[in-house]
């Protein structure tokens, strides 16, 4: 995989934090950035990850899902 060094930076911070916690936390990320001059997503920037209890990983998610749709602008821009 070719990922940006930002992006490898990211991961591994991930990865330190899960293991100063004994991998009893769960961790849920996605990462796209664009080359406008290309009209297309930046080669190396797409990341998605997960990490954790399955069950755990999906309430996470349907929060997340709940939280975007209640915290969009009239633009509908999220920043949360």
């Amino acid at each position: 995989m070719n990922m940006q060094a930002e992006a490898r930076d990211i991961i591994e911070m991930i990865s330190r934090y899960g293991a100063s916690n004994r991998h009893k936390c769960c961790f849920i990320g996605s990462f796209i950035a664009f080359d406008e001059e290309k009209n297309q997503v930046k080669e190396g920037s797409d990341i998605v990850f997960a990490f954790g209890h399955k069950k755990l990983l999906v309430s996470m998610i349907n929060d997340l899902r709940d939280t975007i749709e209640e915290d969009a602008d009239e633009d509908g821009i999220v920043n949360i």
